[in-house]
């Protein structure tokens, strides 16, 4: 090994600490949310996790359960199981939310006119208020639980809370309200306004206002005191030392800044006795000396904003909103309560080892874990690596004993190679390399891609770290890459525009495909054939290069065998079908935004990166403890699974696949009864059926097209534009007072999509099932339907499946 190399991987230990599994500070962490139905297991355990960041945060008056608002819902957790209690949700989304001093009344402002009052122990809508004008971004209620103060564009309404009627409203500025909070005694307005005033009224209106030093920033909050005599929040107001934002203190009577701290923060609270502020911003939280303004504590750094803040009535635990998670802190030792498992910040990055064996999660917080599966352990883990941008790629390479990270860091090497059995780091290189993109292992395992910002291609030697090569170039960053089986060309996708094939030899773009525009952290998915590749779930036909799915940037995972491609959306994750490219299932995972996704390689589960934690979902509807058990079945399930092969629910179907594939030689021998390989079709049959393409029945035309494609016999030119037929909401034009006109000839719709018929549907996903059974008399089916007619998709089929099978094998 040369110095160079060991001076290398010294740097890489400095930086990245192996450790062991983290265990919980407690002995007795609050029980684990049930997993949805779908889920067959979860990695890492955390609790108190919304879906959007957390807005607000309020204990209870005995500490017991914490009130959360964000903007997906507003919920009750209870503090030492980490279960809700309640959960509110509205019509749309939530602004702010406000909890009464006794814990029994909660208010959420609704993204539009109307607030809503609870009952927390009951969960039930008490009251809703609807006169105001506009959306509110603050609210607040009265010690007392009487009155209600809200925003109402510049305007502060004060309501009762017993009968929802406005008591008074105050005309206070031109802007909108940002910040309401009354003081303990309830005698007073904390207010501050988006034009950058902030100042303390009266609530009966006998006192005129005081206005505080400085201004509002970005993220305005204003707290009191418990004795109300000093009011704490945020200010943008430039300061010496070059600051343009601070943390203030004012004397809440005379609006008198106490004490001034350097630095932008979202969010504060006072302790119970009044001696602590904690005070959020990016990053950090940090609690002060009320009386000095001098730092007293800082919470571990994390990579995200944290948004509120909370202590307990006892002041003995401070909550924290991260992102969308909740964390409590102990506040004698300043350690994490329960921290939980796996990742402490959102997982970004997800891979299966090509054995399926294990799972590798990268994570914000720097952190590299590798999962076991099926038994869903955390094996070993890697901590601190990157910046503050984390682990954002991680691949493994084709013999699985290297893993491979990208963590962009200003300046220095963004690319980390580890030892997948023992997590030690054989390699760093890209220092100055411009771009993010992940590393591609080429074939053979002993050189990786990566793409550059100035859109060229890097070639690295994975023993040494060292350059070998870059290879062309585009108009802009390279965001992802698939190198071809061949290690010849490379399939790449631009930071924000352009989707090419690169031949690693010349530099050249022999393929650049149409219609690409896309973010970065969008995904590239080619099939195993080389049929189709997807951006998000933007697909195109590789041989034609047209566009045969139009979607939407999102992560994206193709499944082993190149049948689904599965995409991120706002409602969980969207499967399209290649064989009808049709989009035909849509899994409602429950959760928040979803980082990355990724197939076993037997493509039994799809595991999903989140926020919080990674599931890993069902893709058969019949794993028992993360395994695919043989089962028995009847001639009459075996009968109708194979009628729902040919469905038209294609999910239904691809169970229906699963299911036949663990039946073993049974199902075997019942398919081989049923399927034969493809014969070559009679001339006269497809002469008979291109002259179908002229009849006048346009229906009749379109069945015998699907027919051809069926036996695998392309269309002529010719014969796509027969199937053009004219448009239906055409209707001849006529002129009033002139006459009528000829009838002009109608327009012609393009061909219509042309999707497999019943019979190659059901043989298609046959296949499917031979490809996924154990028996080797399945193997021995799927090499006799590869004998058949080599146009025959049938054929094709067999002999990818067959050489899949073989891999594995």
């Amino acid at each position: 090994m040369t110095l160079s190399k060991s001076l290398a991987i010294v740097a890489v230990l400095v930086l990245c600490s192996v450790t062991s599994p983290n265990p919980a500070t407690s002995a007795d962490p609050p029980v684990e949310e049930t997993l949805p139905a779908g889920a067959v297991a979860r990695l890492g355990a955390h609790w108190f996790v919304h879906q959007d960041r957390i807005r607000s945060l309020t204990f209870l008056p005995d500490g017991s359960a914490l009130f959360a608002a964000s903007s997906d819902q507003a919920c009750l957790w209870d503090v030492a199981t980490g279960q809700k209690r309640q959960a509110w949700r509205l019509e749309s989304s939530v602004m702010c939310g406000a909890l009464s001093q006794d814990g029994r009344t909660a208010v959420l402002a609704e993204n539009g006119r109307q607030l809503h009052v609870f009952n927390t122990l009951t969960g039930k809508q008490t009251a809703q208020l609807a006169d105001a004008m506009n959306r509110s971004h603050a609210v607040s209620i009265s010690p007392d639980g009487l009155r209600i103060a809200s925003g109402d564009g510049g305007e502060v309404v004060l309501w009762d809370a017993a009968n929802a009627k406005e008591l008074r409203r105050w005309r206070e500025s031109g802007t909108y309200i940002k910040a309401l909070r009354f003081s303990p005694d309830g005698q007073r307005l904390a207010i501050a306004d988006s034009g950058g005033r902030m100042w303390v009224r009266s609530v009966d209106g006998g006192e005129p206002p005081v206005q505080l030093d400085g201004g509002s920033g970005f993220s305005a909050w204003l707290v009191f005191s418990p004795d109300g005599k000093t009011l704490a929040g945020s200010c943008e107001v430039p300061i010496s030392g070059g600051h343009r934002s601070s943390l203030r203190f004012w004397d809440s009577t005379t609006g008198r800044a106490l004490r001034i701290v350097p630095g932008s923060f979202n969010h504060g609270a006072f302790s119970p006795n009044g001696k602590w502020l904690a005070a959020c911003g990016l990053e950090k939280v940090t609690v002060y000396d009320t009386a000095t303004g001098k730092e007293l504590h800082r919470l571990p750094d994390c990579h995200q904003h944290i948004w509120s803040v909370a202590f307990s009535p006892d002041g003995k635990t401070l909550a924290t909103g991260q992102g969308q998670r909740i964390r409590l802190w102990n506040t004698d030792t300043w350690q994490e309560i329960n921290p939980g498992s796996g990742h402490s910040e959102p997982v970004q990055a997800i891979a299966f080892s090509p054995d399926g064996r294990t799972i590798a999660t990268g994570g914000l917080d720097g952190r590299l874990i590798q999962w076991a599966w099926p038994e869903a352990e955390e094996r070993r883990r890697i901590e601190g690596i990157g910046s503050h941008w984390g682990v954002q790629h991680v691949t493994f390479s084709p013999d699985g004993r290297t893993l491979a990270v990208t963590a962009w860091i200003n300046w220095d090497d963004m690319f980390f190679l580890f030892d997948a059995a023992t997590s030690a780091p054989t390699s760093r290189f890209g220092k100055n390399h411009q771009g993010r993109s992940p590393v591609a292992f080429l074939p053979g395992g002993t050189e990786v891609l990566t793409g550059q910002g100035d859109g060229s291609l890097a070639v690295w030697d994975v023993a040494s770290g060292k350059l070998v090569r870059t290879v062309g170039d585009h108009d802009g960053g390279i965001d992802a890459l698939r190198p071809m089986p061949d290690a010849r060309m490379v399939w790449w996708a631009g930071e924000y525009q352009g989707l090419g094939l690169r031949d690693l030899t010349t530099g050249e773009d022999v393929r650049v495909l149409n219609g690409a525009s896309h973010h970065t952290g969008a995904r590239l998915a080619v099939s195993p054939n080389g049929d189709w590749l997807a951006v998000g779930s933007r697909v195109w036909d590789i041989k034609t290069g047209e566009v045969i799915a139009d979607g939407r940037d999102a992560v994206a995972a193709v499944s082993p065998d190149g049948r689904l491609l599965a995409t991120v959306t706002g409602g969980g994750i969207a499967f399209w079908e290649a064989l009808t490219r049709r989009d035909i299932h849509t899994l409602r995972t429950g959760t928040g935004n979803l980082n990355a996704l990724a197939y076993s390689p037997d493509g039994t589960v799809l595991a999903a990166a989140g926020y919080a934690d990674t599931k890993v979902w069902d893709m058969t509807g019949r794993l028992q403890n993360g395994k695919l058990p043989e089962i028995e079945l009847t001639s009459a399930e075996m009968e109708s699974l194979w009628l729902t092969l040919g469905g038209e629910d294609a999910w239904k179907a691809h169970q229906a696949a699963w299911a036949l594939g663990t039946g073993g030689k049974a199902a075997v021998a019942f398919l081989s009864e049923r399927m034969r390989p493809a014969a070559i079709p009679h001339p006269r049959r497809i002469q008979a059926l291109r002259a179908r393409l002229a009849v006048p029945d346009y229906d009749a035309r379109e069945l015998a097209a699907r027919q051809l494609l069926d036996l695998g016999i392309e269309l002529r030119p010719k014969d796509r534009e027969a199937l053009r037929r004219p448009d239906p909401a055409y209707a001849s034009r006529s002129s009033p007072g002139f006459g009528i006109q000829p009838e002009r000839p109608p327009p012609l719709l393009p061909p219509p999509e042309l999707l497999p018929l019943t019979e190659r549907l059901r043989s298609s996903r046959a296949i499917l099932a031979l490809e996924r059974s154990k028996a080797p008399e399945a193997e021995s089916l799927l090499d006799s339907l590869a004998d058949g007619a080599p146009k025959a998709p049938q054929t094709s089929e067999a002999i990818a499946a067959l050489a899949r099978v073989r891999q594995r094998h």
